[in-house]
């Protein structure tokens, strides 16, 4: 084996998060094959809550990879990343050891600065970089400065190649997230991707959602809007790409029909960057599943408040999975100018709740998702959206959630603070290694961290009085 890419979580006192890998990493693993080099993923966040004889070293004696390659898309997983490669490295010395993802990309440097073990780093889009990074270390060369997007050390200096290299369409249809065979693990992978997260008790794990294979397919690459604490917008800027690039809808229904032959039960879409447009992507997708006869259970996340003729096409496609389909919609606060400050998003409330009355009209469920913590809003905001949420909750069709969103290097509020009024805790890359698990980040000029959980605390005590389907969630389920 040429290339193994390894996705590790983060491992608490009485829980295992981030169990879900970023699933380009199958894409990447595919163009590779295409170009003669042999690579495979192994999730050991799933192994490990399905296997407690699960051994790192093992592993790497068994499939004698050349280049190890690991997972860091977010910044929770950072110590988890960091102690796995020292381990490598001291166990096979020979072996270089190359990381990549949205945390790896805006902390480059950082990382090849303080951890010695980590030979390179991949910024942005990795296709054509990895390629010809394998392809150097094979051959036993060792100049890197044609390779874009690696950042890499050499006689003791760091260097950090231009980011030239981002996805081309071409290249994305190419490439099938249903490339199973090249995961070592599917069955421990599949086994708990319907949770985000393991609980541990008395060293044992155990699934608080019950077994069903979900897979998140992610048709697009980009994003259009600039949330505040969201980091996308200025990764998607390092990747060079000034608008989204989406797989062709004819290619996408191939690989989800290849994919529901795997038995997965549950197709999440996360990324809907142009949901606001009339004739959007998925508006065609839907279109060729119903010409192909192709249904079955569907979450899909809104980035905005899709047109009202999306609910005919979304029923007509999954007429015979309504009631395990969702659209999801996360407006975050019910208050419209403290939304528009935050997501730049223009719908109003008026708009919001014609929408989820149409949707129940259709027999379509909705998952409204709200945050606490944002900046600008105050104690009498959330009250506000307390109404209005109990309002709601006499909605059938309707599943309301209200969690923190913990703060991520490089999103608005972390590159200017002083504009959107917060107080930052991490500042820089040390602030996010070092910070505990539940811990937010920030605090705004209206609620410290405390009182931002207690906000959740409140809604989660009111809603669950108001409505009797109410989900109680984690509200230390953040990254």
């Amino acid at each position: 084996m040429d290339l193994l890419i390894l996705h590790f979580g983060r491992l608490e006192k009485n829980r295992l998060s981030i169990i879900h890998m970023p699933y380009k990493a199958i894409l990447l693993c595919d163009f590779l094959a295409k170009n003669s080099i042999k690579a495979s993923i192994f999730n050991a966040a799933a192994e490990t809550a399905n296997n407690k004889k699960f051994s790192l070293i093992g592993l790497i004696e068994k499939y004698d990879p050349e280049i190890i390659g690991l997972t860091l898309q977010w910044h929770s997983q950072m110590k988890g990343v960091f102690e796995a490669s020292r381990r490598i490295k001291k166990k096979f010395p020979q072996k270089k050891i190359v990381v990549g993802g949205i945390t790896a990309s805006f902390f480059s440097r950082q990382i090849l600065e303080k951890e010695k073990s980590i030979d390179y780093v991949i910024r942005g889009d990795a296709e054509i970089p990895a390629l010809k990074l394998c392809r150097q270390i094979k051959s036993g060369k060792t100049d890197l400065k044609s390779i874009e997007n690696i950042s890499y050390r050499q006689a003791g200096r760091i260097y950090e190649n231009p980011v030239k290299y981002k996805i081309s369409r071409r290249i994305f249809n190419s490439l099938s997230y249903s490339s199973f065979s090249h995961i070592l693990n599917i069955d421990s992978m599949l086994n708990v991707s319907n949770n985000f997260y393991v609980k541990v008790k008395n060293g044992v794990f155990y699934s608080p959602e019950p077994p069903k294979k979900r897979f998140f397919y992610i048709a697009s690459r980009g994003c259009v809007f600039n949330c505040s604490y969201c980091s996308a917008s200025a990764y998607h800027r390092l990747c060079g790409r000034t608008s989204p690039v989406y797989k062709s809808p004819e290619t996408v229904c191939r690989d989800i029909k290849k994919l529901l032959s795997y038995g997965i039960e549950n197709i999440y879409f996360p990324t809907f960057p142009d949901s606001f447009r009339e004739n959007n992507f998925y508006t065609k997708l839907f279109k060729i599943f119903i010409r192909k006869n192709i249904t079955f259970n569907c979450t899909i996340d809104c980035f905005h408040l899709p047109r009202p003729p999306f609910l005919e096409i979304f029923q007509r496609t999954f007429k015979n999975n309504l009631k395990d389909s969702h659209i999801v919609l996360s407006p975050d606060l019910l208050d419209e100018k403290k939304r528009k400050l935050n997501k730049g998003q223009l719908y109003s409330n008026r708009e919001l709740f014609s929408f989820i009355y149409a949707a129940q009209k259709y027999g379509i469920n909705v998952r409204l998702s709200l945050a606490a913590g944002l900046p600008f809003a105050s104690r009498s905001d959330y009250s506000k959206t307390l109404l209005y949420a109990e309002r709601l909750s006499s909605f059938s069709n309707l599943e309301i959630t209200m969690n923190t969103i913990p703060i991520e290097p490089y999103s608005p509020l972390f590159l200017n603070p002083e504009k959107y009024k917060v107080k930052l805790k991490c500042k820089n890359f040390n602030d996010f290694l070092l910070k505990k698990p539940g811990e937010l980040g920030y605090e705004t000029d209206q609620l410290s961290e405390r009182q931002i959980f207690q906000t959740i605390s409140v809604f989660n005590r009111v809603m669950s009085r108001a409505s009797e389907k109410f989900k109680k969630i984690d509200i230390k389920n953040i990254n």
